[in-house]
């Protein structure tokens, strides 16, 4: 899901406020580019790559304990520990395309 550059932004500044660094910073570790949220807030925009780039980050590196913001859909990723990973069932065995009735 990409999102519109404002609502990079909110999350940029929102990751800025809890983790005490400043708007540049987010922008640095995010796209390589200490100017990229500056010049969304000034009214400019970015290119589609650096968007999906900084959306991407941000999701992956979102702060434990901060809240996403409820305006941005989704959420950030989770990592999973090994072996917690959630049991899968199958009901039906599957050879090739086509599924195998048991």
């Amino acid at each position: 899901m990409l999102l519109h550059p404002t609502q990079l932004l909110v999350l940029a500044q929102e990751y800025a406020r809890a983790e005490g660094v400043a708007l540049s910073s987010v922008g640095v570790l995010a796209t390589g580019n200490d100017k990229t949220f500056l010049r969304i807030l000034g009214g400019g925009t970015i290119n589609m790559r650096t968007a999906e780039r900084a959306e991407s980050w941000l999701r992956h590196n979102w702060p434990d304990g901060a809240q996403w913001p409820v305006t941005i859909p989704g959420g950030p990723y989770k990592i999973v520990a090994a072996g917690t990973r959630p049991r899968v069932t199958r009901g039906k065995r599957f050879k090739g395309n086509f599924i195998a009735a048991d």
